[in-house]
């Protein structure tokens, strides 16, 4: 699974993406509102933003901790 690591620094979002990640991803990833895919979560749950292959899209998976 391909996944994005997001930072909530004190200048804003930073965004880590693997340097193996796909055209198409990085295609999608432009036309992306990312902000809100990595909006925070509740209290205790983890945010997880991830390459779907199959539907060609970033996908929001919200996890307890």
């Amino acid at each position: 699974m391909i996944q994005i690591f997001v930072e909530d620094t004190a200048a804003g979002l930073r965004f880590s993406v693997p340097a193996s990640l796909p055209d198409a991803a990085l295609t999608a990833l432009a036309a992306t509102d990312l902000e809100a895919l990595a909006m925070s979560a509740e209290k205790g749950r983890i945010v997880t933003i991830y390459w779907d292959e199959e539907s060609a899209q970033w996908r929001r998976h919200v996890a307890d901790r």
